[in-house]
């Protein structure tokens, strides 16, 4: 993709396989039993016990006031952030990289940059739950997937506005469309 600071590679969305076997539907229904688990709000002895290894983390021996990291704590099960996340040592190495910049030392993180890091792990982990769904689901569940992704694609209908905006650049341009040309009779 082309950006006005370069070019940045994105990676393609998500395509549910062509055929969705009986085999690969038990186990996406399997896997998604099991991130409906995970995925419970986290407790306060998780929540506690992941502010704590951030925040050793990101600070090591110049910690956090203990009134920051309990309002840490508080935002975490306020927010209802899924177990799933909180609990998995991969996320908090995600978080740590969300979280980290190259021009400075990693401090402890305001709870906007903090919140922004963790919301971006839900994301991820939402997405992963609707593409176990379309699994689990089989053919039915990728075909609505795929229209409604061309439904999101679609440009949407140009307004009134935009038509006679279109007009008039086209009659500066010195272009006339079919239904405004003088009609010739023989």
């Amino acid at each position: 993709m082309f950006t006005e600071h370069g070019t940045e590679n994105r990676p393609l969305p998500w395509q549910p396989p062509a055929v969705i076997t009986d085999a690969m539907k038990r186990e996406a229904v399997h896997a998604l039993g099991v991130l409906k688990v995970r995925s419970r709000p986290a407790t306060q002895g998780e929540a506690e016990a992941f502010v704590a290894h951030l925040a050793n983390l990101c600070a090591g021996k110049e910690l956090p006031p203990e009134s920051k990291l309990m309002g840490a704590v508080s935002s975490i099960l306020r927010a209802e952030y899924p177990a799933a996340i909180i609990n998995d040592p991969g996320a908090l190495d995600r978080v740590m990289k969300r979280l980290s910049a190259a021009d400075r030392p990693m401090w402890w993180p305001s709870w906007p940059e903090l919140s922004a890091a963790l919301d971006g792990e839900r994301a991820h982990l939402r997405a992963q739950w609707e593409r176990l769904n379309v699994l689990a689901k089989g053919n039915s569940g990728a075909r609505a997937m795929l229209a409604r992704q061309r439904q999101d694609d679609a440009t949407p209908p140009a307004t009134d506005a935009q038509k006679a905006a279109v007009r008039e650049l086209l009659a500066a341009a010195g272009f006339a469309l079919k239904s405004e040309r003088p009609h010739h009779s023989r």
